[in-house]
């Protein structure tokens, strides 16, 4: 299981990384291949903490904030305020500097998470 998840996020990282054109790159309005990817990471990042969450509680989640707001609002209420707040400030980011370069960190820092999460629940 865990190595077809794996093998999906590294063929639509480099599906979106082919659909850039290099005049994009500059561009005032990020590439939509970037939210794209990034959303498809976002999906798998929640539906990973779920069942981490189901089989350990809260307290296998890293993000404090996160973990936090667990613990007051409870996990989907979290992931529904979470998400579009992360989804939009990236856009907003990525507006003020004329810059892709947030959508590539973001990007960078969630398939590495996502990983780590699915390797812990399915690699042992």
């Amino acid at each position: 299981m865990f190595g077809i998840l794996l093998g999906l996020l590294i063929v639509i990282t480099m599906a979106g990384v082919l659909m850039i054109r290099k005049e994009t790159l500059n561009g005032i309005v990020p590439p939509a291949a970037l939210y794209i990817l990034l959303a498809l990471l976002q999906v798998l990042d929640v539906h990973s903490t779920w069942v981490a969450v189901s089989q350990y509680g809260p307290v296998v989640e890293n993000n404090p904030i996160a973990k936090t707001l667990f613990g007051i609002l409870g996990f989907w209420p979290t992931v529904i305020v979470q998400k579009p707040i992360m989804l939009v400030s990236s856009y907003a980011l990525c507006r003020l500097l004329a810059h892709p370069w947030p959508l590539w960190s973001l990007n960078a820092m969630y398939i590495i998470a996502t990983g780590w999460n699915y390797w812990q629940l399915y690699a042992n």
